[in-house]
This record gives C-alpha cells, structure tokens and sequence, in this order.
C-alpha cells in the first residue's frame, strides 16, 4: 500500500508546473532564506573577496548543521553484561 502512495507522489510531481516545482524545492530547502542571510553579511561587510566571503559563509553554515546534527541523533544503546 505504502508503494500505491509513493508512485502518486512521483506522478504529481512529474506533472506539476516546473515553476511549482522549483518554487516548492526553494521553499522546503529554505534557498530563499539562506540567500537573504549572505546577502546581508555582504553587505554589511562588504569584503574585499565577496566570492571568498560568500564560500566561507556557506562552510560555516554547513558545520553548523552538522553539529546540530550530532547533537539530535540519539547514542546508540550499548549492553553492558
């Protein structure tokens, strides 16, 4: 049944409007947000080497989410006989 359900959903994506699904995609992924945020930093920085501040912020942002991660995953249970 749970197959019945997946195969709907790639149907409706397959006919959904590009546009819809790219909007959609944006929108789950927080793109919109993400953009906004080095967008203001730039700005307000305004650095030498935008691309090289652009990077940086984007590595920052990916170990953040990594550690967050980290902290959120549940320790494996070990048996102590």
């Amino acid at each position: 049944m749970a197959e019945s359900g997946t195969r709907e959903n790639v149907l409706i994506t397959e006919i959904m409007d590009p546009y819809e699904r790219a909007v959609k995609y944006m929108e789950s992924h927080n793109i919109l947000q993400i953009f906004e945020e080095i967008i203001e930093n730039l700005a307000y920085d305004r650095p030498d080497d935008p691309l090289q501040f652009m990077l940086e912020k984007v590595q920052k942002m990916i170990r953040s989410r990594q550690e967050s991660n980290k902290k959120t995953e549940k320790p494996e249970y070990v048996s102590q006989k």
